[in-house]
């Protein structure tokens, strides 16, 4: 199956291509825009030739109650299997997350003279925000709970900002993951607890705008097995590894799904030229997913 629009930067809408033909897509994903043509996602699929209303009913083109499993191979999108020295990784979860697209700080433009007590100063509330999310990450990491976070998009307003200007409007993106949805939910409501305390302490205002969250993709614990029996027979070494990023998987998941995928060792991370995957590696992983289609199977 080949399937569109797995990354969430043009819509900020991931998954678009399987929740569609699961009839999962989330309510107002065809009103997304597009960051670069500012045109919506339903546009764009009836420029192309599709139909968008039948995605409004959320209409399912794939039934999950027919599907067998869902098994996906995919290059590693860290260094971990370089470091390990092992071609293959069986995945052992998909974080889940909750995301924000566009958060706007709303501060005072003031001039640079003013003094710091009468400040509210957006930019520094950002650069705040930023190093609390980092210590809540260390933090986590000390106790072994993996998660992530990351601030794709962060800068000033380019309209207004200058040298001598204190900065009234900041912006940025969030993205928080986990393995575990309590783990998850216990994330959102320090998240919201970091932002009270700058808005209380800098007289600033944080505007969330649109939420998005993604559920925690959970391997079937059957098929995770196999593979791991299959790398064995075949004599490929293999570790388990939980995924750092998203993926279709995880709506396949969602849906009910059995789900399991394989990752292969790729150097020089993901989504850029300098990616390097050894084309033996790929083989040692297609040839487990080989062997679990045979012997689950038949053939």
């Amino acid at each position: 199956m080949g399937i569109r629009a797995e990354e969430s930067i043009w819509f900020q809408v991931s998954y678009i291509g399987s929740r569609a033909a699961l009839g999962t897509l989330p309510d107002g994903a065809l009103d997304a825009r597009r960051i670069d043509t500012g045109r919506t996602l339903a546009e764009h699929i009836a420029e192309c030739g599709g139909d968008p209303t039948p995605l409004q009913r959320h209409q399912r083109f794939l039934d999950p109650t027919r599907l067998r499993a869902y098994l996906e191979l995919h290059i590693e999108q860290a260094p971990s299997l370089i470091e390990a020295g092992k071609p293959v990784a069986v995945c052992t979860g998909i974080p889940g997350n909750f995301r924000y697209p566009d958060v706007r700080i709303e501060g005072s433009h003031d001039h640079v003279g003013l003094p710091r007590r009468f400040r509210r100063d957006a930019a520094l509330a950002g650069a705040e925000f930023a190093v609390a999310l980092d210590r809540l990450w260390e933090e986590h990491d000390a106790r072994d709970v993996p998660m992530a976070c990351t601030l794709g998009r962060f800068h000033t307003d380019t309209a207004l900002h200058g040298m001598t200007i204190v900065p009234g409007s900041f912006h940025f993106s969030l993205d928080v993951r986990a393995y575990d949805e309590s783990v998850l939910a216990g994330l959102d409501r320090r998240v919201d607890a970091i932002i009270a305390g700058i808005e209380q302490r800098r007289g600033v205002r944080f505007h969330l705008g649109a939420k998005a969250r993604a559920a925690v993709g959970h391997v079937d614990p059957t098929i995770r097995v196999a593979l791991l029996a299959g790398a064995t027979e075949l004599g490929v070494p293999a570790l388990e590894l939980g995924s750092p990023a998203s993926h279709d998987a995880a709506a396949f998941a969602a849906a009910g799904v059995p789900m399991g995928m394989l990752f292969v060792r790729n150097a020089n991370g993901s989504h850029n030229p300098h990616e390097a995957m050894n084309i033996d590696d790929f083989l040692a992983g297609a040839s487990i997913m080989t062997w679990w289609l045979a012997t689950r199977l038949g053939g």
